[in-house]
């Protein structure tokens, strides 16, 4: 009675360091999960703060964040809502039917309920949202700047190499 007492308590003890994180392509679980790993090497937790970059294509709405409704289903958001500061809220990957891919659930400040159903790789793909990375195009205008800033001799080669290869990994 005792070790299985203590086996319990030990138990309750370790499961919440065994927290559950998703990485990008090698995560073939359908569920929830504690974080996420995407795919330019960035870890995105409960709570960080993220925004709603504009519509793929110039269009009105999102293609890759839905928006819930009071009905309890989700819709594209409307372009209104570019430049919105959201919280990640949940971590879950769809099934095998789906891929595997990552959603965030995300909220506004202020706001209890989720709000914002994110298919999270494509989102950041298209700058629908705009997460701590970089976009391709994004990292090649800096790697431009830091190559200027070498051919002018204003940085070392070292500095720029360092530079260099931090940004490669968002380069396609």
């Amino acid at each position: 009675m005792k070790k299985t007492f203590l086996f319990i308590i030990v138990t309750a003890l370790l499961i919440p360091l065994s927290a559950q994180v998703a990485k990008y392509g090698e995560t073939t679980q359908k569920g929830f999960y504690d974080s996420y790993i995407a795919k330019d090497g960035t870890h995105y937790k409960a709570g960080d703060v993220l925004k709603f970059g504009n519509p793929k294509g110039g269009n009105t709405t999102f293609t890759y964040i839905q928006y819930g409704n009071d009905l309890g289903g989700y819709t594209p958001a409307n372009a209104d809502k570019s430049g919105i500061e959201v919280y990640i809220d949940k971590f879950y990957v769809n099934g095998k039917m789906f891929g595997f891919k990552m959603s965030f659930w995300m909220r506004v400040e202020g706001v209890n309920v989720v709000k914002y159903l994110v298919l999270v790789e494509d989102a950041l793909e298209s700058g629908e949202l705009i997460g701590f990375g970089m976009t391709s195009d994004q990292a090649l205008q800096e790697l431009k700047k830091w190559k200027d800033k070498f051919d002018l001799e204003l940085i070392t080669k070292e500095e720029y190499e360092t530079k260099k290869q931090e940004l490669s990994k968002y380069i396609k």
